[in-house]
């Protein structure tokens, strides 16, 4: 199944499966009380907002659970079985050799990878993982880091990589996925060492939107565009608001010809409220300036371009756990 999962989904993000899959590898801590740590599969990608060229490691446990079997006990397992997995990667000589190049500066992060097999969790995830949290005292040492991609996550990020595929098909997109890249604007408190980066963090997959950068030709010029994925249902024309507002604070509105604003399950009136939000934005901000209303219409709307309810009929490799 981890083959599955990279090849249907992840590679779409610019991730790289390393190493030997479904491996045991020898706990170098004591205080774990482990003769040896679990690994699905490992993979890695570039940090664009580390100081250095420092590669992100992710050793991940993926799980497959039924409805009925997605509790807070059993999450609490999974994560304390990946916290002490992730101290001991970041240690051990044995990880290092088995799934780190070489001369390689690199950190290991933990991702537990959550998948629903039957398609019937309706239950608040968050507020259960809140909860499977409560039960757990192992802390992580300063600058460790797990993840959780919760059955939501999963589905979302799957029907990112189908339509990431499916725009590959009907060449609205480069027909190479290497010439896509993530756009990576500067936070606050970091700056991103280049804007754009071939990989998707786990930091962006998890966030409300992801941003793609890339450029078509256009008869005899080459056109630079912008697809923003967006997580929230566009129900209210705030949501548009809010994401106009980022395109222009990230200078992406001053040298895009073309942004699409993607939404992975829109609101019945998404589109009615997308129109809105133009024409508030255009209105407030600008006080209806015909040369602004000209460059917000850069910006479409769509939906996606299909919904993928299940990540596979294949459950091999991912047993409850």
């Amino acid at each position: 199944m981890a083959e599955r999962v990279h090849s249907d989904c992840l590679v779409e993000f610019g991730w790289k499966a390393t190493g030997p899959r479904d491996q045991n590898w020898e706990c170098v801590d004591q205080t774990h009380d482990k003769l040896t740590h679990p690994s699905d599969v490992v993979f890695h990608y570039s940090n664009p907002y580390a100081e250095a060229d420092v590669r992100t490691y992710v050793t991940t446990d993926l799980k497959s659970y039924a409805a009925g079997s997605l509790t807070k006990a059993s999450l609490r397992t999974a994560i304390k079985s990946l916290l002490l997995a992730t101290e001991c990667a970041n240690l051990s000589g044995e990880f290092q050799r088995r799934y780190v190049e070489p001369g390689i500066n690199c950190e290991v992060v933990g991702l537990l990878f959550i998948y629903n097999h039957d398609a019937n969790y309706d239950k608040n995830f968050r507020a259960t993982l809140a909860q499977a949290m409560e039960g757990v005292s192992h802390e992580l040492r300063r600058g460790r880091r797990v993840f959780v991609m919760g059955p939501e996550d999963v589905l979302y990020i799957n029907n990112l990589a189908h339509d990431m595929k499916m725009q590959r098909g009907v060449q609205r997109y480069p027909l190479s996925s290497e010439d896509l890249e993530f756009f990576y604007p500067d936070l606050v408190r970091v700056k991103a060492r280049k804007s754009e980066n071939r990989a998707a963090t786990l930091e962006m997959l998890l966030s409300p939107y992801q941003i793609v950068r890339y450029q078509m030709p256009n008869g005899r010029s080459i056109e630079t565009k912008y697809t923003v994925y967006y997580r929230g249902p566009g129900a209210d024309f705030r949501e548009f608001i809010y994401l106009i507002d980022g395109l222009f604070r990230f200078q992406i509105l001053q040298h895009a010809d073309e942004v699409t604003v993607c939404i992975a399950r829109p609101d019945k009136e998404a589109a009615a409220q997308f129109s809105q939000a133009v024409d508030t934005y255009v209105s407030q901000q600008f006080h209806g300036v015909k040369e602004m209303r000209q460059r917000l219409e850069i910006i479409k709307y769509r939906a996606l371009s299909g919904i993928v309810p299940q990540f596979s009929e294949v459950e091999i490799g991912m047993g409850e756990r």
